[in-house]
């Protein structure tokens, strides 16, 4: 009887040990499963920024190159004005712009003004 009673208290140990072991090996694989979770997203969240940084970065290098390149192009703007100035609008001014046709007056104006002649004495 007593083999009996061992067997018995053996197994009775073994699935006392299994629901103790059962919650806790839950709770580990659950604290596992959140750990690794959060490292993902930490991990998606990382390349996320460095994929950020990145294309900041090249933003920022063809910003400096077109700095740079308008720089250049402003040095030599400067450089071509120092050298031949253009033309002042005083001097042949009639052959780079037209002149103005003399303003007509309107009817009613033509008509006073005629009018104050004739009430003058004037042809």
């Amino acid at each position: 009887m007593r083999g009996f009673e061992n067997r018995l208290a053996g197994i009775v140990e073994e699935s006392a040990g299994k629901a103790f072991n059962g919650p806790l090996d839950q709770l580990k694989r659950s604290v596992d499963d959140g750990i690794k979770r959060s490292l993902s997203h930490s991990e998606t969240q990382t390349s996320k920024h460095q994929d950020n940084n990145v294309a900041k970065d090249t933003e920022i290098k063809n910003l400096r190159a077109e700095v740079d390149r308008l720089t250049k192009e402003n040095l030599e703007l400067e450089k071509w004005g120092q050298k031949k100035r253009p033309p002042s609008r005083h001097c042949k001014c009639s052959a780079i712009m037209p002149r103005a046709k003399p303003r007509r007056r309107p009817k009613e104006l033509k008509e006073l003004v005629r009018s104050s002649r004739l009430s003058f004495g004037v042809k």
